[in-house]
């Protein structure tokens, strides 16, 4: 089956680029290499209980993503979390993938379809996946990190100009390190439950009952970057007992369960590719999410809409 364009990513940047696509008449795949959709907008269940072990909150700038907080409001899936000075953060509710589900409802969605090449020919590009399926559209944006969309690129042998490469190729992540804990019982946590800059291993900790996405005691711990990646590459169970380790050296805990996630691309550095979105001037190839504009949720959201519009010729 052929599409107008085919979207890799089904996180923020990839799901608002193929409404804004769909509602322009468009034929709109989006192909997603995991179980579900969001990204980093990602949620852990434990013991039948919401762990954000993505994404803790966002914050809303724009008329355009304003108007989707207030979608998210009147459904009940946000709320204000708590005031840092003059910024309003909100979460998800009952986790930030719930956003992300609600802005999947209606598209065209495709999960565990790793990308693994691209071919471009005079009718556009086929894609095709570890699975062995083969995906052909008139165009194809990326929205997944740029270091990921490189990689299929060079290892099509598709050459881009060398100033597009170039932006994309200066895009780095740091990588964070997700411990969740449900306890036995609360820790005593001041409100709102969140503590930025712990110290040198942890980044923020954050008290899932006061987030109001778990009825049960329980932690959702980032590390910070520096920790992450001295340590990325040992075993699951090490991290885990590590980042555990590190929680203990500031509270007693009494841990009913855990989780690790590593993240590789967890939060980009520097100005990263510069401008909203990007696309090839002789390709039907187009790039947009995080690793353009301001690094937020906000920030990838406008960045799929001004990907999306460009696609559309705006």
């Amino acid at each position: 089956m052929e599409f107008d364009t085919i979207i890799v990513g089904a996180g923020i940047a990839g799901l608002a680029a193929a409404r804004l696509l769909q509602e322009r008449g468009q034929k709109v795949a989006v192909l997603e290499k995991s179980r579900g959709v969001g990204g980093r907008l990602a949620t852990r269940r434990l013991d039948g209980e919401s762990f954000d072990n993505g994404a803790h909150f966002f914050s809303v700038v724009g008329d355009a993503f304003r108007g989707e907080l207030e979608r998210w409001e009147a459904a009940k899936l946000a709320r204000l979390w708590f005031r840092d000075g003059e910024r309003h953060l909100y979460a998800g509710l009952p986790s930030m993938n719930a956003l992300a589900k609600e802005m999947a409802s209606g598209l065209e969605v495709h999960r565990q379809q790793l990308v693994e090449t691209l071919r471009v020919d005079e009718a556009g590009v086929a894609l095709r996946c570890a699975k062995g399926d083969e995906w052909k559209a008139r165009k194809v944006l990326f929205t997944c990190p740029a270091p990921q969309a490189l990689a299929i690129v060079e290892r099509s042998k598709v050459k881009l100009e060398p100033e597009l490469f170039q932006r994309l190729a200066a895009v780095s992540y740091d990588p964070c390190l997700t411990l969740l804990l449900r306890l036995k019982a609360d820790l005593g946590l001041a409100a709102p439950g969140f503590i930025k800059g712990v110290n040198e291993k942890l980044d923020t900790i954050t008290d899932a009952r006061q987030k109001g996405t778990s009825s049960q005691a329980g932690l959702i711990v980032h590390s910070t970057a520096a920790f992450a990646e001295a340590n990325y590459e040992k075993d699951r169970p090490e991290l885990e007992r590590l980042m555990i380790d590190a929680v203990k050296e500031l509270y007693p805990l009494e841990i009913e369960e855990s989780y690790l996630h590593k993240w590789r691309y967890a939060h980009r550095k520097g100005k990263g590719a510069g401008d909203s979105s990007a696309a090839s001037a002789s390709l039907p190839i187009a790039f947009a999410g995080d690793s353009f504009g301001i690094a937020k949720i906000e920030g990838a959201y406008d960045s799929g809409r001004a990907a999306a519009r460009y696609l559309a010729g705006d």
